[in-house]
Formats: C-alpha cells, sequence, structure tokens
C-alpha cells in the first residue's frame, strides 16, 4: 500500500505541474526515490 501512495504522490504532482504550470520536479523526485519497484518508479518519473 505505501507504494501506491507514493506512485500517487508522484503522478498528482506531475498532473497538477502541467495544469498549474507549478514546479513540482521535488515531490515527483521525492516519490521517485521512495518506490522500490522499478516498473513503479518509471510510471512515477514519466
Amino acid at each position: 500500500m505505501k507504494a501506491c501512495d507514493k506512485l500517487d504522490m508522484g503522478l498528482q504532482a506531475r498532473v497538477y505541474a502541467a495544469e498549474q504550470g507549478a514546479d513540482t520536479s521535488e515531490l515527483v523526485q521525492a516519490a521517485v526515490r521512495a518506490l522500490d519497484d522499478p516498473t513503479l518508479r518509471a510510471l512515477a518519473a514519466g
């Protein structure tokens, strides 16, 4: 469940950045670092 939460955090940060033009790179990077699974890391990183 923790991995899903981190993936969700990364994806939401990317969506927010696209919609609002905000810099969410630190949030995305934190989510990617917190994920152990390479597939989930790739999804979060975009």
